[in-house]
C-alpha cells in the first residue's frame, strides 16, 4: 500500500456496524471524515439494522450486505462441529457475501481490505486464497481481531457464574487458540485493541513467526464519541 491519500478502503465487517457496535461503527466514520473513501461490507439480522448501516455518515450509499437470517448462524454453527475451527469463526458465513466481496475487489481498485473480528477471519482468508494465484496487484489485508478471543474463553471458562458459559468456554477454548495461532500470521497486518491482547496473541503464534508477526501487530484503542 502506498502513501497516497486519499485511500480506497472495502471495510469488512461480519455484523451491522451500529451505535451498539461502536468499533466498526465509529472507525468507519473516523476514516470518511479523514477523506478516505470507504465501501462497507457487511450482514445485517433486521430491516431495522439494514436501515442503520445506510445511514453511517460518510459511506455515501456504497453499501454491500446481505442478510444473514435466523437460520444460516445456526446452520454454520453445526458445520463448524465437523471442522476444527471454532464456532466464532464461521457463525456469520456467507457464501453470497464472499462472491460479492471476491467480485468487488477483482474489478475495484481497493487500497486496503479491512476485516474485522474472528467471525468475519474466513472472508479475509477466502479473500487471499482467492488473489492468490491470479498474480498481479492484490491489496493488502488487515484483520481487526480487536480481541484475543481465546483470552476471553480462558477467562469465561474460569470465572464464569453460570455453568454452561464454563463448559461452552472449555469446548471452545482450544479450537480457538489453534485458529488464532495459525492464521493471524497470515495477513498483511494485524490490529488489537490493546497491548494484553497483542501479547496474548503474539503467544498463541508458532515460534517461529512471532518475530514477523509481531512487527505486523499493531494496538488500536477503541475511541469515544465525546460529542454523542
Amino acid at each position: 500500500m502506498g502513501s497516497d491519500l486519499p485511500l480506497n478502503i472495502l471495510f469488512v465487517v461480519p455484523y451491522a456496524p451500529t451505535r451498539i457496535r461502536t468499533r466498526p461503527y465509529h472507525a468507519i466514520r473516523a476514516l470518511a471524515a479523514l477523506g478516505h473513501r470507504v465501501t462497507v461490507a457487511t450482514l445485517w439480522g433486521s430491516a431495522a439494522e439494514r436501515s442503520a448501516v445506510a445511514a453511517i455518515p460518510g459511506t455515501d450509499g456504497r453499501i454491500v450486505g446481505e442478510s444473514l437470517g435466523r437460520f444460516r448462524p445456526l446452520w454454520n454453527c453445526t458445520r463448524a462441529f465437523l471442522t476444527t475451527d471454532p464456532l466464532q469463526a464461521h457463525f456469520s458465513w456467507h457464501p453470497a457475501l464472499v462472491r460479492r466481496l471476491t467480485t468487488l475487489v477483482d474489478a475495484g481498485d481497493f487500497d486496503v481490505v479491512h476485516v474485522e473480528h474472528m467471525r468475519g477471519a474466513r472472508y479475509a482468508l477466502a479473500l487471499l486464497q482467492e488473489q492468490a494465484p491470479r498474480g498481479g496487484r492484490r491489496p493488502p489485508v488487515v484483520w481487526d481481531s480487536v480481541d484475543c478471543i481465546s483470552t476471553l474463553f480462558r477467562r469465561a471458562a474460569r470465572e464464569s457464574a453460570a455453568l454452561r458459559v464454563r463448559l461452552a468456554a472449555r469446548l471452545e477454548l482450544r479450537r480457538t487458540e489453534r485458529f488464532e495461532g495459525r492464521v493471524a500470521p497470515l495477513f498483511d497486518r494485524v490490529v488489537v485493541t490493546s497491548a494484553g491482547d497483542r501479547a496474548d496473541l503474539l503467544e498463541l503464534a508458532p515460534a517461529g513467526e512471532r518475530e514477523g508477526l509481531a512487527s505486523r501487530l499493531h494496538v488500536v484503542p477503541n475511541g469515544v464519541d465525546l460529542s454523542h
